[in-house]
């Protein structure tokens, strides 16, 4: 017994004896109806255990949710970076192809243009060097 519940009965003696059996009565209910309220400590580890799986639960639920829309973002950012790659090669491939194509044919023109000359500077000699067929004839 707690002193208070001590000083309460102390009090209680000098009422008369209907009255203390009335108050010790609405003590009693009071208290079943206070122990009826409260849960018992196995109650409240089943609740606490029930909402704490909910709530674990649920932020599961959120991160597996959370995952997929950011595995989503990246795998479109993705695509369109790689689209841009390819994008990117395809036109460097192309102008390198092109300037490879233009200086091979600049490097053919060049070759050819030399040939010409030569060509052409072997036919002025050849014809310098040829003797004058009507110097022979005297119409010369």
């Amino acid at each position: 017994m707690t002193r208070d519940e001590l000083k309460i009965v102390l009090a209680e003696l000098d009422l008369p004896f209907q009255e203390r059996q009335r108050r010790r009565q609405e003590r009693e209910k009071q208290a079943e109806a206070e122990q009826s309220r409260r849960l018992t400590d196995a109650e409240m580890a089943r609740w606490e255990a029930h909402f704490e799986s909910r709530i674990a639960e649920a932020v599961a639920s959120e991160h597996e949710f959370m995952i997929q829309v950011v595995g989503e973002a990246l795998g479109e950012v993705s695509n369109q970076l790689r689209d841009e790659v390819e994008k990117t090669i395809a036109s460097k491939l192309e102008q390198a192809s092109n300037q490879k194509l233009a200086n091979m044919m600049q490097a053919c023109f060049d070759n050819l243009r030399q040939e010409i000359k030569k060509v052409r500077g072997g036919l002025t000699g050849e014809i310098s060097d040829l003797p004058n067929p009507l110097a022979d004839r005297g119409l010369n």
